[in-house]
């Protein structure tokens, strides 16, 4: 096995979105077609408002414009089916070339931490955490994302089940909650501040005011918000305060949407339903923000499902409802048509993109965890239709949708529309949006770099290289950190498919590193190139690289991308770092390769690989484990006594060799290493553990580390 060590890189691939159906699986009913299709997803529920399974074409009637359609492609899919994953044995290594269950979900949870206020918010994300937990089941590929940006981090469960109620302490509100005598609503805000005109003289009553600025006016007049008694007066304190308020809202709207967009930008190239949930106090309809209408595109493009569920809970309670009334006697008029504005029309821009994008509101409720449960469990049971779009109409033109099924007590959801645009539109919209920008850099390489990033935001791991990774605690870093290296292994033989010996492959490597429990994040980027050997048979490469981490919990995400073929993959690892005080074991380097001949009183110089499934050989497995923390004793010149034990057992607990306690031969101020040999004769395949045991006669302290590895035939 080749080893290089590398510095870093970076770039990634942007897949594209296809609308043409790929083969069902052989337990599917599928009918492929030779032609592009449209692919609509369908969720059906019966009367009991449960999922329904079992339908199959037959059962399905589909229409465009009123035109019935031929449903050329069909596919069944049930994520109910997934059993919760038992605890089982699992490896510490992460790889790219599990393939994927379709039926596990793909989802995205947006907070607007910039909508909720500061009392709401954390009761919302408390009775969330218990729930997310315990709804999502294994393969499911979900992101945690915050509409203020603090918060990206992705989740393929069951791994990091735990570090959910971590993460959503990191969504803090952005809002105050607001009960002063000049509250005005963000509804009241735009219809001011974009269609209404303040023109009216200094003598003027709240009769001769615009309908909203007269409303606001009439509550405002005799408060602290307009302690003048002048009309005139209070009616332009009213409008710059709509003025700032619109500002705003506006500035809140777009950074949803922009949170959305790059939702669904990460999940491209993940088959079958996506669906992203916003947790929001919702957003006015705008017709004068274009961005709602390109986002809702951009979703039924990537058949991504919005679901809106309204944070605001039951509108009778909130503060600001009875503040905007606190004062004299409303008039009855105003106080009937704010409450139905405060029931739809503040968020109707939230509405329309779910019904849009055929998803499901929820309203006026106080409890979302159930409601989030339910449209969790729905996702699951789907169906996937494909047609062939009718000529007669542009790619600009709308193109009406009704999916209906032929049973009495059901009903459908998915989405009314679409517009026939082609495949990849969504990118390229992206691409030649951000590279407008005005710095001097390449343009190609600019859109290399945002196509780099989407790789980097995405949870789905790309597998068009294959990879794998394993990071390894090394030693104390710079101050307050931990030297980590990242062993990553590409596979030569996908690397250099269809070329000859001697050929040069230049490859785009990125890392990046973010830590669960704040907002650091990272990033490095390297451009090298690889060569075909000819000297020895295709095998898996090895490449290092040190980064320095705080403690804590920690995710790197790897992307290896050939510049020429625009093959790529993807690879992500969390780990967790250990507090730099105290006894503590590094990572263990286990493997069965030796960099060199073995040597009389020369130590073995190992391979540090990125797996642990070894041959089932007579020979032994090198293990090398460094002890950390370990205190100065009196003796010896103050070196450290550390004794070393070990316990190789099988998964299931059965002991199969173990080396008895014994000192480590160490120096003042010098490594803590021993060098084990583990026999493995007689040895079968099967899952194995290897525990590693020190302690510190000095102090008493002991610490265990247990390391899973995997013995396969040749």
């Amino acid at each position: 096995m080749r080893a290089t060590r590398l510095g870093l890189a970076a770039a990634a691939i942007l897949t594209a979105l296809v609308t043409v159906p790929r083969p069902g699986r052989a337990q599917t009913p599928t009918f492929t077609s030779e032609v592009e299709l449209v692919t609509v997803d369908a969720i059906v529920l019966g009367e009991d408002g449960r999922p329904v399974r079992g339908l199959t074409r037959e059962d399905f009637a589909l229409s465009e414009d009123g035109k019935p359609q031929e449903i050329m492609s069909f596919e069944a899919f049930d994520g109910a089916e997934l059993a919760e994953a038992a605890a089982s044995h699992s490896l510490p290594v992460a790889s790219n070339t599990r393939a994927r269950d379709d039926r596990s979900g793909a989802f995205v949870l947006l907070v607007d931490d910039l909508g909720i206020d500061v009392r709401r918010l954390p009761r919302l994300l408390e009775a969330l955490s218990a729930v997310l937990q315990s709804a999502f089941r294994a393969g499911d590929e979900v992101t945690l994302v915050t509409a203020s940006g603090s918060l990206w981090w992705g989740i393929r469960f069951p791994e990091g089940r735990e570090d959910i109620p971590f993460l959503l302490r990191r969504a803090t509100s952005r809002k105050f909650t607001e009960v002063g005598d000049d509250f005005m609503s963000e509804y009241e805000a735009t219809q001011i501040a974009n269609h209404e005109r303040l023109t009216v003289g200094p003598d003027a009553s709240t009769a001769d005011l615009p309908d909203y600025l007269g409303r606001v006016v009439r509550r405002w007049m005799g408060t602290s918000a307009c302690p003048s008694d002048r009309v005139a007066a209070c009616a332009q304190t009213v409008a710059g305060r709509a003025n700032e308020r619109d500002s705003e809202r506006r500035t809140r709207t777009l950074s949803i949407l922009a949170a959305v967009e790059r939702a669904v930008f990460s999940l491209t190239g993940v088959h079958g339903r996506k669906e992203l949930l916003l947790f929001s106090d919702g957003f006015v309809h705008d017709r004068g923000m274009q961005e709602v209408r390109q986002v809702a595109g951009i979703c039924r493009e990537a058949n991504v499902v919005v679901s809106f569920l309204d944070a605001r809970g039951s509108l009778s309670a909130r503060p600001e409802a009875q503040a905007a009334f606190a004062g004299p006697p409303p008039d009855p008029v105003d106080l009937g048509r704010a409450t139905l504005e405060q029931a739809a029309d503040e968020i109707g821009g939230a509405l329309e993109l779910t019904e849009d994008t055929g998803g499901v509101a929820v309203t006026g409720q106080d409890e979302l965890g159930a409601a989030t449960r339910r449209i969790l469990a729905e996702s699951r049971v789907y169906y996937m239709l494909g047609y062939q779009p009718p000529p007669g109409k542009g790619p600009r033109d709308w193109r009406k949708l009704k999916v209906e099924v032929k049973r009495p007590g059901t009903r459908v959801r998915a989405r009314k529309g679409y517009n026939l645009r082609p495949p990849g539109t969504a990118e390229a919209t992206l691409l030649a949006r951000h590279t407008k920008q005005k710095d001097k850099g390449d343009k190609a390489a600019r859109a290399r770099n945002l196509e780099m990033t989407r790789a980097l935001l995405a949870t789905h791991d790309q597998g068009g290289l294959p990879l794998r990774a394993l990071p390894y605690l090394v030693d104390d870093g710079t101050a307050g950190k931990m030297r980590v290296q990242l062993a990553l292994e590409l596979d030569e033989a996908a690397v250099f498919a269809g070329s000859r010996e001697g050929a040069h492959i230049t490859l785009d490597l990125a890392i990046q590193a973010a830590h669960r429990d704040n907002a650091d994040i990272f990033r490095e980027d390297k451009r090298f190139t690889v060569s075909h050997p000819s000297s020895r048979p295709l095998q898996w490469a090895t490449f290092y690289h040190d980064l320095d981490l705080a403690p804590g919990v920690a995710q790197l995400r790897v992307l290896v991308r050939d510049e020429a073929s625009g093959r790529a993959g993807t690879v992500t690892t969390r780990f967790e770092i250990p507090p730099l005080s105290g006894l503590r074991l590094t990572t263990p380097i286990l493997t069965d390769v030796l960099r060199a001949p073995l040597e009389k009183g020369v130590r073995p110089q190992l391979l540090i690989p990125a797996h642990r499934v070894f041959h089932a050989t007579s020979g032994p497995l090198y293990c090398q484990m460094q002890v950390l923390g370990a205190a100065s004793s009196s003796a010896q010149g103050g070196a450290p006594q550390v004794e070393a034990s070990y316990v190789v057992r099988r998964s299931g607990g059965e002991v199969v060799s173990r080396g008895a306690p014994s000192l480590i031969t160490a120096v003042a101020n010098g490594p803590i290493v021993r060098l084990l040999g583990l026999p493995m004769n007689g040895l079968v395949e099967g899952d194995y553990e290897l525990v590693l045991h020190a302690l510190d006669r000095t102090t008493g302290h002991e610490v265990e580390r247990v390391e899973s590895f995997r013995l396969e035939g040749r």
